[in-house]
This record gives C-alpha cells, sequence and structure tokens, in this order.
C-alpha cells in the first residue's frame, strides 16, 4: 500500500467549526501565510462584486440564493481551500467580508456628512474666526514705489486684577447662608452678662 503524504492528508482533512472562541485563518490552518489567506479574501470580494450583493443589508437578510450562489462560485475558483464541514468557513469569509464593507461603507457617509454639514451663523466657531486683515484686501504695491514699512501690533497687555469692589458677588451654598443666618440671630440674642455694674463717679 502507498501512504498518502502527509502535506496532501492535512489538505483532505475534514475542519470543524470551533465552539469556542477563534480565528478563522489559524483555524483553517492558514496561520504562517498570509499571501494564500489575503488571496481568498480577494477571491470572496470578486464573487461578492459578481453577484451585486445589496451593502446596504445584513447577511442575514441577504437573499439565500444568492449567499449559496457566492459560495459555489468561492469554492469554483478556489479549489485548493481548506475543506470544512458544511463550508462553515466559506461562510464566516462570506459574513465578515460583507461587515466589513458595510462598515466600511457607513464610517465614509457619515465623514462625507459632517463635512458638508455647515455650522449655524451663531455657532463659536465663527466668531472665533476673525476678519481678513485689511492689508490682504489692499492691491500690492506697485514695483515703482517703495514698500510701505509695516509696523508691528502694539503690545498686548495682560487684564487688572479685580479689586475686592469690582468682583461679583458668590451666592454661597445653601447650607453656609443658613449657618450665617444663624450665627447673626444669635449674635443678637446673647444674653448681657450679669453681675455687678461698676459704679460711675459722679
Amino acid at each position: 500500500m502507498e501512504q498518502i503524504p502527509s502535506e496532501i492528508n492535512t489538505e483532505l482533512r475534514l475542519i470543524y467549526k470551533p465552539t469556542s472562541k477563534y480565528n478563522l485563518q489559524d483555524t483553517i490552518g492558514l496561520k504562517y501565510e498570509k499571501q494564500r489567506w489575503l488571496a481568498y479574501l480577494e477571491i470572496m470580494r470578486e464573487c461578492l462584486y459578481e453577484k451585486n450583493v445589496d451593502f446596504n443589508v445584513n447577511y442575514r437578510s441577504q437573499k439565500h440564493v444568492i449567499t449559496a450562489q457566492i459560495v459555489r462560485s468561492f469554492k469554483k475558483r478556489a479549489p485548493d481551500f481548506p475543506v470544512t464541514a458544511g463550508d462553515w468557513a466559506v461562510k464566516e469569509m462570506l459574513v465578515s467580508t460583507i461587515q466589513n464593507k458595510r462598515y466600511y461603507l457607513k464610517k465614509k457617509k457619515n465623514e462625507l456628512e459632517n463635512n458638508l454639514r455647515v455650522p449655524p451663523r451663531n455657532s463659536p466657531a465663527l466668531q472665533d474666526r476673525s476678519p481678513p486683515p485689511p492689508q490682504a484686501q489692499q492691491d500690492p504695491p506697485s514695483p515703482v514705489e517703495p514698500p510701505s514699512p509695516v509696523e508691528p501690533p502694539p503690545p498686548v497687555e495682560p487684564p487688572e486684577p479685580r479689586t475686592d469692589e469690582e468682583q461679583v458677588p458668590i451666592n454661597p451654598p445653601k447650607r453656609v447662608r443658613k449657618q450665617r443666618e444663624n450665627d447673626k440671630e444669635n449674635q443678637n440674642n446673647v444674653p448681657k452678662k450679669r453681675g455687678r455694674k461698676a459704679k460711675s463717679n459722679k
């Protein structure tokens, strides 16, 4: 009897879907074959475009006939793809490709909407913009006239700190106000000291 080489044996071995979390590329044995994996992804994208998949809806909302045709088309184009039970790996690639494309299109659409959106007239973004300097609006001087010297802008002085009289009174918290009212009442209700009064000499 002839023995089958181990390489061919691993290619024909049926791969089952793992029950725990997994990386698809590693699970089907393409961990160290990046170029081959990228070629499979490219074939999957081509199959999706051939069958005119609607990227506005998710995988579950796609027509079953179209997804089945994509799986068959992929298997014809990539006959060396690892054999999996029920073609679960091909379907996983199909789902992830659709999801990635939907995410990309949605992100691109949001960026376009944000770029086209104009801020309102009274927005702080427009108020911060200062009008262009008057020099930019004037015509450049003729070559015959010497250019006029540009005066440096006057130095900006920092604002002076407020004195106590100018400061705006801050309303203290309710608890502090109540304590102050109680203190005032207590000062008025303090009984006078009892005892002998000092006699005044008259």
